[in-house]
């Protein structure tokens, strides 16, 4: 009687445990439910630690092409191939025992050409597989499997049909703007003895014409086709793969691109001022901005330099982003003088392709004035008019090599300074009948470089300066006319800030 009761106690003690269980397991349900909640939400708003990945949750099945979409069943058997020194055609007949594919043999192939295949995949993979021990190509059509010896393969050309030719720079024998016949030859600077000049011709087709049959064996052929800009080939399937691997690697560097970010600054001073920018300050307060400026030899040392330092190139490493050196430049000349920028359009180029960008403002002016007297019938006039050309042109031809740009960069700055009457005589002043002619004062400036520049950076060309006059009247009594005549110079140094970035090409 008594091990019953002692009996009795454990179990009246587990029902109380178990009771007590089932009323607290609730609030732990809750309290499991709502961290799980919690951390859900978390998650959800948590960004990605990859900000190119996407993550989604499903089942994944792999992409086929849509020519296997159509295969028969056994294309996608699975199949684990082992031979070792085994005819060719003996292969297949194990390999596809179990299947009803027919074989076709063309172009005399050796059917008793011993390969080895060692392959743990589908049926459709062991045909490429074995093709390749072989050295042979296969076309595949429902339930045939035909043999070649040989591999026809188009390959679509990035590149325009048609020969482009091209100059960058003055060449030899450009005329002389100077005509004053009496300085004498040994004090012009003429293009004839002095100038440098880039000239080429782009004929693709023609260098596929002298590289495919390096590539080909005897026996392979080719054909271009401008029309379509296509290539087709026929040779042995290695060979093929080598021009595939060619015409893949001609195509990428075809199609890399660069864009050219331009602004032009000037710098105006007045009379009062010096004669140059004072570059040791510019640089200063560059540092101060944490701009790293590198220094250069682009210029021979010049009269209108201050601080020791020659008109140069600087290359502005600072960051990334457009003009982010040229921004911290202006900000550098407004301490010495009054700063203005034009930015031009950006300019898009492929590799080894050159890139024109022109503005030009044309001004007319008088170029002959001629005045026939007839007897009783009076006098008649004409008049000649000239055009002449100011502004900014700039030639490009970039090449991209890796991270870096180089660039042959040919620019002409021309500024129109003043048109000055002539011919004027003092009769015909005071009768007010004035017979002149104009004549054009223009500061022309050349500059022809190669340079190298990292894409995204900023390089500053210094060291163009022009010395521009103005002249006015006014009726102030002064003259015979009641004209006062007035005139002022001011100095302009003019800093180009070139940013070239690659859109698309090799980095790294």
């Amino acid at each position: 009687m008594m091990r019953s009761k002692l009996k009795a106690i454990p179990l009246v003690i587990a029902m109380v445990i178990s009771g007590c269980s089932l009323y607290t397991q609730p609030d732990k349900t809750y309290e499991m439910a709502k961290e799980n909640l919690t951390e859900a939400t978390d998650l959800r708003n948590q960004l990605p630690a990859y900000k190119n990945i996407e993550i989604n949750s499903g089942i994944y099945i792999e992409a086929i092409s849509s020519s296997e979409a159509n295969r028969e069943s056994w294309y996608f058997e699975k199949e684990d191939i082992n031979f070792r020194q085994t005819q060719f055609d003996i292969v297949l007949q194990n390999v596809f025992a179990e299947t009803n594919i027919n074989f076709k043999y063309i172009d005399g192939i050796d059917r008793t050409r011993l390969i080895s295949v060692n392959h743990d995949g589908t049926l459709g993979e062991s045909l490429k597989i074995i093709g390749d021990a072989a050295g042979y190509s296969f076309t595949l059509n429902a339930n045939t499997v035909t043999w070649s010896k040989y591999e026809t393969q188009t390959f679509d050309l990035a590149m325009f049909p048609g020969i482009e030719t091209f100059g960058v720079g003055k060449g030899g024998g450009n005329v002389d703007y100077n005509s004053d016949t009496s300085v004498t030859g040994s004090s012009i600077i003429s293009s004839v003895d002095e100038f440098v000049h880039t000239s080429g011709e782009l004929d693709v087709y023609q260098d596929l014409r002298k590289s495919i049959p390096l590539l080909l064996s005897k026996e392979g052929k080719f054909e271009l086709n401008p029309a379509t800009t296509s290539l087709l080939v026929k040779d042995f399937p290695t060979n093929v793969s080598k021009v595939k691997k060619y015409i893949g690697d001609q195509n990428e560097m075809l199609t890399r691109q660069v864009a050219v970010d331009l602004t032009v600054i000037d710098v105006q001073f007045d009379d009062e001022t010096s004669l140059g920018l004072d570059w040791d300050l510019v640089i200063k307060n560059l540092g101060q901005h944490a701009v790293d400026v590198s220094m250069g030899s682009g210029f021979t040392t010049g009269a209108g330099t201050l601080g020791g330092v020659a008109p140069m190139i600087i290359d502005s490493t600072v960051g990334s982003g457009k003009f982010t050196g040229t921004q911290m430049l202006i900000s550098a000349l407004q301490s010495q003088g009054s700063v203005s920028k034009k930015t031009y359009p950006r300019t898009i180029s492929l590799n080894n392709r050159v890139t024109k960008l022109r503005s030009i403002q044309r001004t007319n002016y008088i170029r002959e004035q001629t005045t026939t007297n007839t007897i009783n019938v009076g006098s008649e006039s004409s008049i000649e008019q000239g055009t002449v050309s100011s502004g900014f042109s700039m030639y490009l031809l970039p090449k991209i090599y890796r991270e870096d740009v180089i660039m042959r960069l040919t620019t002409n700055i021309s500024t129109l300074i003043s048109i000055e009457k002539k011919g004027t005589t003092g009769e015909e002043a005071s009768s007010g009948s004035q017979v002149y002619i104009e004549s054009p004062t223009v500061a022309d400036k050349d500059f022809d470089q190669s340079i190298i520049i990292r894409s995204g950076r900023t390089l500053l060309i210094a060291g163009l300066s022009t010395v521009v006059t103005q002249s006015s009247n006014q009726n102030a009594g002064h003259d015979a006319l009641g004209m006062k005549k007035t005139s002022s110079k001011q100095r302009v140094e003019t800093i180009i800030a070139i940013t070239p970035t690659i859109l698309r090409g090799v980095r790294g």
